[in-house]
């Protein structure tokens, strides 16, 4: 059983909520609060890489860093400057209607689905502030129908990054399937796992590790009808070849 509060009517889940609004009400590191995104806690400020905090999409915020974020992280100054654009930051809501607007000059639903998960893969709160404010238009993209072509493509449109994947297991692995899930971040947090082994795939039949596409949809789902926070979230693609 998994304990989650799900947003009521009219009111988006407490990861985005959190950061609706102007740019301002982001929290300031420089008072050593956690910055960004789902970032769980504060941040390790010990030699802080700011190309690889930008390329973290559970931190990356883009556009929409503050003054105070981008000149301060912890002691390290001038964190992000020179590496985002000069000029008034965005707010989460001016993101998601630039997103959409770009989402709507899509001609097909699967170069949406691979435009929604480039966001993903880059800005982790954007992504889920614009299925859950756009819930109508990006479902049927994100999960069914768009899920099962995604799926017969999957081979062809993985990438290493993480909303592509999730953990491979196969009989291969027999005798090493603690260390890889031991392995894997966040596994302290994580309170829902979604398993598939590909063989029913919406009428498809067996697709193999191409079916990964079925977890990642529905922890989508799970996110932004229930509530559920990411960092909670798992998934799991398990092969018996």
């Amino acid at each position: 059983m998994v304990e989650s509060t799900a947003p009521a009517a009219g009111e988006t889940p407490e990861h985005v909520s959190s950061h609706q609004g102007n740019t301002s009400t982001h929290k300031s590191p420089v008072r050593g609060e956690s910055v960004v995104g789902f970032a769980s806690g504060a941040v390790s400020v010990a030699g802080i890489d700011p190309v690889a905090y930008l390329h973290n999409p559970s931190k990356n915020k883009g556009s929409s860093f503050t003054v105070d974020e981008r000149e301060y992280h912890g002691n390290q100054l001038h964190f992000l400057r020179g590496y985002l654009p000069a000029g008034e930051p965005l707010s989460l809501i001016e993101k998601v209607d630039l997103a959409m607007t770009q989402f709507h000059r899509k001609v097909s639903p699967i170069e949406k689905y691979i435009y929604l998960h480039t966001i993903k893969d880059t800005d982790e709160t954007l992504f889920y502030a614009i299925l859950t404010r756009h819930t109508a238009d990006a479902m049927p993209i994100v999960y069914t129908p768009t899920v099962g072509q995604a799926c017969q493509e999957w081979s062809t449109l993985f990438h290493t990054r993480p909303s592509f994947h999730g953990l491979y297991i196969s009989l291969r692995d027999i005798g090493h399937v603690k260390s890889i899930l031991k392995r894997y971040p966040l596994r302290d947090q994580v309170k829902v796992i979604v398993f598939t082994d590909g063989e029913r795939i919406l009428g498809l039949g067996d697709l193999g590790a191409n079916g990964m596409g079925i977890p990642v949809g529905k922890l989508a789902l799970y996110t932004t009808c229930a509530g559920i926070h990411p960092k909670h979230v798992s998934l799991s693609h398990l092969s018996f070849h």
